[in-house]
């Protein structure tokens, strides 16, 4: 069991050594980004994200959750990211706004 952050009790479920967590039921909200689309994926040396609104930050962190790059946007639906500094591996992109944040898993096949 665990405990959202409104103190509401929940169900984890355990696969071997993996703890999956519903973000339906611990309250991650991604109204008002859903029309984010992070293409492509896997990406080699550029990563396109659009459907951005408002002004906020797009994060690429790698597996350690450290933060590898970070780009402002503000008033542009579309910003197109260089990867081309970062090593293959598997990545999250985090989108941060006023409208919310999502965080999506991105895969890096540098040649």
């Amino acid at each position: 069991m665990a405990l959202t952050a409104s103190e509401t009790t929940v169900e984890l479920t355990v696969i071997g050594d993996t703890v999956v967590i519903d973000p339906n039921k611990v309250g991650i909200d991604e109204v008002g980004l859903e029309n984010v689309l992070i293409y492509p994926n896997p990406a080699t040396d550029v990563l396109n994200i659009t459907g951005l609104i408002g002004t906020g930050t797009i994060t690429i962190l790698n597996a350690m959750g450290q933060e590898t790059l970070a780009v402002p946007f503000q008033n542009t639906d579309r910003k197109v990211l260089d990867l081309s500094d970062l090593v293959s591996g598997v990545y999250l992109v985090q989108v941060r706004s006023e409208n919310g944040i999502i965080t999506r898993k991105l895969r890096l096949i540098q040649s």
